[in-house]
């Protein structure tokens, strides 16, 4: 994945292409590989290198690097061998563990689970839960898209991973960004679209309810308001549950 692979995200009845380092939240490889490159002003790439860069192969590896503000820690993808859910992470000592997201905002005395999915669910649901005392996190550097790749999904049916789209669509909403979805079919049990939430799907994305999990609702609205979907195909989810006003789109 060099980032110069295009996407093409559907708004409504439109639909729109992008880079995809343009979703990765803070990296612009473009302006990098120039200023390391320029000839000119070689000073460019110097200062830069000079201010400390990390290279980070995932998440799992982020929690236990040295935490140092001079620095800049560059992660390749958020699961090892991936090449999506990467980004760039800055050490904040001031930063309160609260703020612990699992995704954009990372208390490294949190453990990353072993194994990542429904079959370690108590593990992979703890990562995401935050401190409730202490300061000094990773933050992400943001921008203006935040994919659900940041948060642990793999763009893919296998495991299910029904945490990874739940507090991406939390963390997200919360804060009044728009969460890309990146192509792929996901497998998640239920999912709560909670109000404020902004989903853009790019082309080819889709989230399907597990199909071994019998009454799970899959994606569910228990009537949040402000919500905007689009170009997100939900497959196989379950009919909506007679007097919890909680019910599932395809």
């Amino acid at each position: 994945l060099s980032g110069t692979e295009v996407v093409e995200i559907e708004q409504g009845s439109s639909s729109r292409k992008v880079k995809v380092m343009d979703l990765l939240p803070g990296f612009d490889g473009t302006t990098l590989a120039a200023e390391l490159s320029d000839e000119e002003d070689p000073a460019k790439g110097a200062s830069i290198l000079g201010r400390g860069v990390i290279s980070i192969t995932c998440m799992k590896n982020l929690v236990t690097s040295v935490r140092k503000s001079s620095q800049r820690y560059i992660m390749l993808g958020f699961h090892l061998g991936s090449s999506i859910g990467g980004g760039v992470f800055y050490w904040d000592s001031n930063k309160q563990k609260s703020g612990h997201n699992g995704g954009t905002v990372i208390d490294p005395d949190r453990t990353f689970p072993y194994v990542w999915g429904a079959s370690n669910a108590a593990e992979v649901e703890a990562w995401f839960a935050p401190s409730s005392i202490g300061s000094g996190c990773f933050v992400r550097v943001n921008d203006k898209f935040v994919t659900s790749a940041v948060f642990g999904d793999a763009c893919s049916d296998t495991p299910i991973d029904t945490y990874s789209i739940s507090y991406s669509i939390k963390a997200t909403a919360s804060k009044g960004q728009t969460l890309v979805l990146l192509p792929g079919v996901r497998q998640v049990n239920e999912v709560e679209v909670v109000s404020s939430t902004n989903i853009v799907g790019c082309k080819g994305s889709v989230i399907k309810r597990a199909g071994n999990y019998g009454m799970m609702l899959g994606v569910f609205f228990p009537n949040p308001v402000g919500v905007s979907i689009s170009g997100v195909e939900f497959d196989n989810n379950a009919p909506g549950t007679a007097g919890t006003h909680k019910y599932s789109i395809r």
